[in-house]
């Protein structure tokens, strides 16, 4: 636990809308496309704004950059050997 003011005030990390992850009594991806493309939108200013210009990105682009290789290749051996056996 921390206590104490902080020296700097940090832009707030814009965050996916409500209405895109959140779902009652059923799964809808109605609000996904007009979701993504704002939340798009907002983190590409925000890291442009961050970073001085450095880094022209969406979330779609990096979540793009960082699903396409494999990780975590050795949890599958690993489970097998604490006797968990996956099909």
């Amino acid at each position: 636990m921390c206590v104490g003011y902080p020296d700097q005030h940090p832009t707030q990390r814009p965050r996916l809308p409500v209405e895109t992850i959140v779902h009652h009594e059923r799964y809808s991806t109605e609000s996904y496309a007009a979701g993504i493309e704002s939340y798009n939108q907002a983190i590409r200013e925000f890291l442009l704004t961050r970073t001085g210009e450095n880094r022209d990105s969406d979330w779609s682009m990096e979540m793009a950059a960082r699903l396409r290789s494999r990780k975590r290749d050795h949890l599958r051996s690993f489970l097998h050997d604490q006797g968990f056996d996956l099909k």
